[in-house]
């Protein structure tokens, strides 16, 4: 059987934390220009829906996947107004938000 030392080693460590370290980061960085991409395409979607031309099918429903990833994003950003102002409306405001967001 082979002997070794068998002690951490300690390079091997370090590179691999390094790594991690530069991973983490692409990540982040990955993450900021995702949220942009997103806020300018929301953005871009809301122009459109707000500006309806009329006998002309809306590009949303044109480029494939879009009108799918818009529905999620109004969605998520309804939940995500819902949580913030719960605490401060009570039961029959919330339901009654809810009634007019299911409306639409």
């Amino acid at each position: 059987m082979p002997c070794y030392d068998g002690r951490p080693d300690s390079l091997a460590e370090e590179r691999l934390q390094n790594e991690n370290s530069r991973l983490k980061e692409m990540y982040r960085d990955q993450q900021i220009r995702s949220d942009e991409l997103a806020r300018m395409l929301c953005g871009l979607c809301t122009e459109i829906d707000r500006n309806p031309v009329t006998g002309w099918k809306s590009p949303i429903d044109k480029v494939e996947g879009l009108s799918d990833w818009w529905y999620e994003h109004q969605s998520f950003d309804v939940k995500r107004v819902l949580e913030s102002v719960s605490n401060t409306l009570d039961e029959e405001e919330i339901r009654i938000l809810k009634e007019n967001i299911d409306s639409l």
